[in-house]
């Protein structure tokens, strides 16, 4: 499960900033908040450039986290490994009280993983805009119900 979760999770946020140095600056994310290496959310854009190996483990170490996250928050998917593993990937993303508030919570919740996955899709807005990037990777989470 989990190389399924890092998987997406590379994927879709992408190593960005990576300078001629080979370390890792800070960026904005397309929401505006300052991130770095994997879309890891930092305290502000001073801070120090990290290197590819710093990243991987900063990433597998919050997504250790996030899963204890899912797991509280959506019991049902304990032994599954896909649906953990995108759920995990969506709380990420968006933060745990998205998914907690969010209606497709109560349809994982009534059992109907069809309507989920529609909800799923419904989650593509960042910073006001409808970001292709959120298009496709909710697409692939629901894909994973």
């Amino acid at each position: 499960m989990m190389e399924t979760l890092v998987s997406l999770v590379q994927q879709f946020e992408g190593l960005h900033k990576v300078g001629s140095d080979g370390l890792i600056y800070p960026y904005l994310c397309p929401a505006g908040y300052p991130t770095q290496g994997w879309g890891l959310r930092v305290r502000d854009m001073d801070v120090p450039p990290i290197t590819v190996e710093e990243a991987d483990e900063r990433l597998r170490l919050a997504l250790r986290i996030y899963v204890e996250k899912t797991l509280r928050i959506v019991p049902e998917v304990a032994g599954n490994d896909d649906r953990l593993a995108a759920l995990s990937d969506f709380c990420f993303n968006l933060g745990p009280t998205a998914l907690s508030s969010s209606t497709m919570r109560r349809r994982i919740g009534e059992g109907d993983w069809a309507a989920a996955a529609q909800e799923c899709q419904r989650w593509v807005f960042g910073g006001g805009r409808k970001l292709p990037g959120l298009v496709r990777r909710r697409a692939a989470e629901a894909a994973l119900f």
